[in-house]
């Protein structure tokens, strides 16, 4: 064989050191590759960690936004309730401007206002229990001005605070000539039985709905006034109407029916009672 020239061999010498120092260089870059990969992968575990905890925050949020959501229904909904017993109390007070004011009268208005927010709100319900030891209070040192007063009262009453209205009633006259009547609790549950049938009855008349509600009231007004001792077959009443008829006595106190009657009748608009 011939030997390579020497110029060869020298050239092959230095193509070598060059491709080792090239072979050191490509396994730096490599490592430095490998370096960079590695923190590439920690930033992308990183910011999977975030996103994961971005994703949590946003179900929190929608599920935060949810909760006030359905608050916000929910305050609507008791808003709704709170204007209708507005509505509803207004007509109330509409339908009694034509019946005396006193104080008595304006505290158990109250309490019947009270009484239907009562079930919306905790302070509804404060306001009704002292409302109640208001006009009880009121009650105990105060004497009804007029008949009117206590038709006032007991219409409070009918169907609404028959008990209480009966015990305010019976602590009126306890002491005066009257004879009450000891009945007169079961009497207020009966008249409300009679003014359920009345207001549910269809193919009544408004108008002879409105009167016979009245004359209602008016015939427990008559029989606590009178003591038991009146003639309630006189009062403008149809029989069918009124069961608490046959509880009464007819035989009574003739002046004490007329100033009754007197009382009960409308009077023209701007004549002083």
């Amino acid at each position: 064989m011939s030997r390579l020239p020497r110029q060869s061999a020298e050239e092959i010498e230095q193509l070598e050191d060059e491709l080792g120092y090239q072979s050191d260089q490509w396994e730096e870059e490599k490592q430095e590759f490998e370096e960079q990969r590695q923190e590439l992968e920690a930033t992308r575990h990183e910011l999977e960690v975030t996103r994961q905890k971005l994703t949590a925050t946003k179900q929190e949020l929608r599920a935060e936004r949810q909760k006030h959501t359905d608050l916000a229904n929910e305050a609507a909904a008791t808003l709704r309730k709170v204007e209708d017993a507005v509505i509803r109390v207004t007509i109330q007070l509409e339908f009694r401007n034509d019946l005396e004011a006193t104080g008595l009268t304006s505290l158990a208005t109250q309490l019947h206002n009270i009484e239907r927010l009562a079930a919306l709100t905790a302070e509804g319900a404060d306001q009704l229990a002292s409302a109640k030891e208001n006009v009880q209070r009121l009650a105990d040192r105060t004497h009804f001005q007029s008949v009117n007063t206590v038709l006032a009262c007991l219409c409070d009453g009918l169907g609404l605070h028959t008990q209480l209205v009966a015990e305010l009633v019976l602590n009126e006259f306890a002491g005066q000539d009257y004879e009450v009547l000891p009945t007169i609790k079961n009497t207020l549950h009966a008249i409300e039985a009679q003014q359920t049938l009345i207001q549910n009855d269809c193919n009544m008349d408004p108008t002879e709905k409105d009167r016979l509600l009245h004359n209602l009231v008016a015939s427990v007004w008559v029989q606590v006034m009178a003591g038991n001792k009146f003639p309630f077959d006189r009062l403008i009443v149809p029989r069918c109407d009124l069961d608490i008829l046959q509880l009464v006595d007819p035989s009574g106190d003739e002046d004490l029916y007329e100033r009754v009657r007197e009382e009960l009748e409308p009077r023209p608009e701007g004549e002083a009672p």
